[in-house]
């Protein structure tokens, strides 16, 4: 037993010297390459809310026990005397095993849909990251651009063949490319530490992300499968369906058979049945609103990226014709950046419709709808 304590020991502490090893040179956490397992892995491994649920389904199952033995032994009481069933007998032989039973039946979904949730954070972090990166990428090759029609301009304005407001123009651009790419470099920035913060790496680890995203045009979702599984898993759901029939078995068993209908005890746990049973209804409304949404995302995103492909080609050969008119005189420097906007806009759109589609296979991957 001591060898096998030593040995976990051993390997908790080389799992956190991976985690957070530094560069002995300046101090910075050394670069980590993250697959979405790994990362998955780890944020399940470090994430306080999968301990505290596992904690709070623990604590229900020893009040289980405790209820369901109370119960046990009255019944033997009643068996063994013939005792008489009064109304307090009822709460502890019916009432509070099934609401000690709905309750640990919400524990245990919660335990598994907070995993999922987790597992459902990581993947969205993971993409959001990749999103950035993405985005920097299209934001690099619009300065690119702006930096070769830049130099190209001054070529020419310097062999007097353009006006001064031309290489203007083209300063004008490039300053604006430039700024845009700012902008995207610090979106990959808060991406990468949320992600890091997300698993339990020190929020300034380098990450070089293996996986990218995806995109199957022939993946299909069941809706109905989808919306049935969903009220299985979900646990807002589920929370308000436990409620309500922890509360109906209160009504049936005991208050609406030992109470009289004019007693406030009466009205107030009828009020609370009622109460409880509307937002059981909004509750599954709510979700299967959810599920449908990300469907639609799901068809939406499938059938726009495909025609956003084609965008992107048109985009691209609209601006190689765009130089060659400029070259030739037929255009101004005007139609160049509107074509080079357009060819930025169109990589973009593709990119958010990859990315839409990815989130909303994430959504019933993990059964983690309306976030």
């Amino acid at each position: 037993m001591k060898k096998k304590i030593a040995m976990i020991l051993l390997l908790v502490a080389l799992t956190v010297g991976m985690a957070f090893s530094v560069n002995a040179a300046d101090g910075t956490p050394s670069a980590v390459s993250l697959s979405l397992d790994k990362a998955r892995a780890m944020a399940l491994e470090n994430n306080g809310k999968v301990e505290s649920a596992q904690l709070s389904l623990y604590s229900v199952e020893m009040q289980k026990e405790q209820v369901d033995n109370a119960a046990k032994q009255l019944n033997k009481q009643v068996d063994k005397y013939e005792l008489a069933i009064n109304a307090e007998m009822i709460k502890v032989q019916k009432i509070y095993p099934a609401q000690i039973q709905y309750a640990y039946d919400t524990a245990k979904a919660a335990l598994a849909y907070t995993k999922s949730a987790v597992e459902y954070s990581v993947e969205a972090a993971y993409y959001g990251l990749l999103m950035a990166q993405g985005q920097y990428e299209v934001a690099d090759k619009a300065r690119n651009r702006a930096q070769v029609q830049m130099n190209n301009i001054n070529a020419k304005y310097q062999q007097g063949m353009v006006a001064k407001m031309e290489v203007l123009s083209a300063q004008v651009a490039l300053s604006s490319a430039q700024a845009e790419q700012n902008e995207a470099q610090a979106a990959v920035t808060a991406a990468r530490m949320a992600l890091c913060q997300l698993i339990g790496l020190d929020i300034n680890t380098p990450l070089t992300l293996t996986d990218s995203l995806r995109f199957d045009a022939n993946r299909s979702v069941s809706l109905d499968a989808a919306i049935s599984k969903a009220f299985d898993t979900d646990i807002t759901y589920l929370s308000a369906y436990h409620d309500y029939l922890s509360k109906k078995v209160e009504w049936d068993e005991y208050t609406s058979r030992f109470s009289e209908t004019i007693t406030y005890t009466y009205r107030d746990a009828q009020a609370a049945l009622t109460s409880s049973e509307v937002a059981w209804h909004d509750a599954k409304t709510a979700l299967e609103i959810n599920v449908r949404n990300a469907y639609n995302d799901l068809a939406v995103a499938k059938e726009n990226y495909g025609v956003l492909e084609k965008s992107v080609e048109l985009a691209k050969e609209a601006y190689r014709l765009s130089l060659l008119q400029y070259d030739a005189g037929l255009c101004t420097i005007y139609d160049v950046t509107d074509a080079a906007t357009s060819l930025s806009q169109a990589e973009l759109g593709l990119l958010s419709a990859n990315y839409t589609y990815n989130m909303a296979c994430c959504a019933f991957d993990y059964g983690v709808y309306g976030q």
